[in-house]
């Protein structure tokens, strides 16, 4: 099998069955995809629409016609050759920056997927080349700036808006994943408030028991799970002391107050603790 082949059947399985077992394959005449040939390079673009389709969004997505480059092709390799980890880090070493809205979401369609079953620096590579998937995902930290990058770009349009929103509405997978879009959506919070509440409104309007019931399982865990879950929430509980009527205007942000009030408290014991700290070392 060589490496195209192997691109091959990643494209395919990305597009058409992604519940499946992930496909594996080599990476033999690695050479060859910097030209696959015309079958996979439409299988790219076949990703890319699908993706698109997927997420909602119209065509052309973002308003951008621009082409799908070979960045997706290279990380479906990579991706399917993930058993020989040096190869397939060398081969990862090779894509370039993404380009177009269309090849953005041809890299998210095949890594989003897969970065689940990947470990290590392949994982960090690839999540890494990805920045729509970091975005919505969780980041490596080499990765955040990109992913930051990614959001400022979809906000610049309002089907990329909405998108945002909705992805990022939803329940952590874990205290990592809590912990960076609460970081993310406090480092916005200034620059595009309306953005920040459209999250948080999202989340508490669609997302609203399974976000109350992490909450509570935060309160009983006091541990990595309650500093995370209080970053996610710290963001609205700033908004709320600043802008107030912002948040009694939007008729969907509602349930929060045991969420705000839970930020606070870990805020307060947080300075507590440090300045305990600082006396012991005066």
């Amino acid at each position: 099998m060589t490496a195209t082949d192997t691109a091959a059947r990643v494209l395919g399985w990305s597009a058409s069955e992604p519940s499946a077992p992930l496909p594996r394959g080599d990476l033999t005449g690695a050479a060859g995809l910097a030209d696959p040939g015309r079958d996979v390079t439409a299988a790219a673009a076949r990703l890319a629409a699908v993706t698109a389709a997927r997420l909602r969004l119209p065509s052309p997505p973002l308003g951008d016609r621009g082409p799908v480059g070979p960045g997706p092709v290279l990380l479906a390799a990579v991706i399917g050759a993930r058993t020989r980890p040096r190869e397939a880090l060398a081969v990862a070493a090779a894509v370039p920056r993404a380009g177009s809205a269309f090849d953005r979401l041809a890299r998210h369609g095949v890594v989003a997927p897969a970065v689940a079953r990947l470990t290590g620096p392949l994982r960090a590579a690839v999540l890494d080349a990805s920045p729509l998937t970091g975005l919505f995902g969780t980041p490596s930290r080499a990765g955040e700036p990109a992913a930051e990058e990614e959001l400022e770009r979809l906000l610049a349009h309002a089907d990329g808006r909405t998108l945002a929103a909705v992805e990022l509405a939803g329940v952590p997978a874990d205290a990592a994943q809590a912990r960076w879009r609460g970081d993310l959506l406090d480092g916005f919070r200034l620059a595009d408030r309306a953005f920040v509440l459209d999250v948080y409104e999202k989340a508490l309007r669609f997302h609203g028991a399974e976000h109350r019931e992490r909450l509570a399982e935060a309160v009983r865990d006091n541990g990595e799970l309650a500093e995370a879950t209080a970053a996610w929430w710290r963001p609205l509980a700033a908004l709320e002391r600043s802008h107030r009527q912002l948040l009694r205007a939007r008729p969907g942000l509602v349930g929060y107050p045991a969420g705000i009030d839970f930020a606070r408290r870990r805020a307060r014991l947080a300075a507590m603790v440090r300045e305990a700290f600082e006396r012991r070392r005066s």
